[in-house]
This record gives structure tokens, C-alpha cells and sequence, in this order.
């Protein structure tokens, strides 16, 4: 959906800049969440 690698990715999900929760040692990108944040970075 991104078009970016893995890598960049998961520096993105540490670094907040795409939301998600930490569970466990997974990472966790809420579906809702994740389109509402896509929907504001289109509007952006």
C-alpha cells in the first residue's frame, strides 16, 4: 500500500510516525487506525 520496504517500514512504526501498538514482540498496525492516518496524509 506504501510502495516503501520493510525496513523503512518498521523504522517508521518506531519512530510514530505510522500508528501502531507494541504486543508482545509484534507489532500491531490497527486497521482502522493505519486508514485514518492514510486519509490524513492524503488530505496533507
Amino acid at each position: 500500500m506504501l510502495n516503501i520496504s520493510r525496513g523503512i517500514a518498521y523504522q517508521h512504526v518506531r519512530d510514530g510516525v505510522i500508528p501502531a501498538e507494541r504486543v508482545g514482540r509484534r507489532w500491531l498496525i490497527p486497521r482502522k487506525r493505519f486508514h485514518a492516518w492514510l486519509d490524513g496524509q492524503a488530505a496533507a
